[in-house]
C-alpha cells in the first residue's frame, strides 16, 4: 500500500506483535514496558 510516495516496506517503522494470553503467562515474567521500550528504540 502507497503512503505519500512510500511502500509500507520503505516506511522503516517497526511493527510488534504480542501474543498476550502467552506472553502475559506469569511463568514468562515480561515486562511490556520493556519490550515496549526496545521498540521504540528501533524505530517508530
Amino acid at each position: 500500500m502507497e503512503q505519500g510516495g512510500e511502500t509500507d516496506a520503505d516506511a522503516g517503522g517497526v511493527a510488534l506483535f504480542v501474543d498476550g494470553p502467552n506472553v502475559l503467562r506469569e511463568e514468562f515474567d515480561v515486562d511490556l514496558d520493556d519490550v515496549r521500550r526496545a521498540a521504540e528504540a528501533e524505530g517508530p
